[in-house]
């Protein structure tokens, strides 16, 4: 349990006080943006280096995760979560290609940090997941093809737009004032 905590605090997720327990950390809306921005540019230079160094056999495997993330937003079932775990298996791949082990753990941390918790609200409705499969596969095609530019550009784009979808559609849910000075929850140890 220890050293699932120390983990947890590690990533930014929980706050360890002594004798007082573990608090889940809730960021504010601020903070949350600003992860989001940083992740942002941090996806975008993925794309720009994965384009630098795409081979044909990682561009086969963009081009079929493109046409599952295009299929999904086709479908009027997919939950904003499947969606965005398509998204998500895409952006991996482009991690390994530009192949960068400490530029994957930055994205993966900040991810964790406030995509998880927020991101799915960017492609709550299948319009704004046909949105996002279209531009999402612009950055594929750019990556595939080489254009650097393009790609970092594009997938700015992307995330700004993703981004902004999700902050409007947030505004409009009601919020819990929280009412801890960590803003969080206790977890009990047992």
């Amino acid at each position: 349990m220890r050293e699932a905590l120390r983990l947890l605090e590690s990533l930014n997720l929980v706050r360890v006080l002594p004798r007082r327990g573990a608090f889940v950390i809730a960021p504010d809306d601020e903070e949350l943006l600003q992860l989001l921005t940083i992740r942002t540019v941090l996806f975008a230079l993925t794309c720009e280096l994965a384009a630098k160094a795409i081979d044909k056999g990682g561009a086969k495997r963009l081009k079929q995760q493109i046409l599952r993330l295009v299929e999904l937003s086709a479908d009027a079932e997919c939950s904003p979560r499947r969606f965005q775990n398509a998204e998500y298996d895409i952006a991996e791949t482009l991690c390994d290609i530009a192949g960068i082990p400490r530029l994957t753990d930055m994205q993966r941390e900040l991810t964790l940090g406030a995509a998880v918790a927020y991101g799915h609200l960017a492609v709550a409705t299948q319009d704004m997941r046909v949105l996002e499969a279209r531009l999402f596969n612009a950055v594929i095609k750019a990556v595939c093809a080489g254009r650097a530019e393009e790609a970092f550009a594009t997938a700015r784009k992307l995330n700004d737009e993703g981004i902004a979808r999700g902050v409007a559609l947030a505004a409009l849910a009601p919020r819990q004032q929280p009412s801890m000075e960590l803003r969080g929850r206790r977890i009990r140890r047992q």
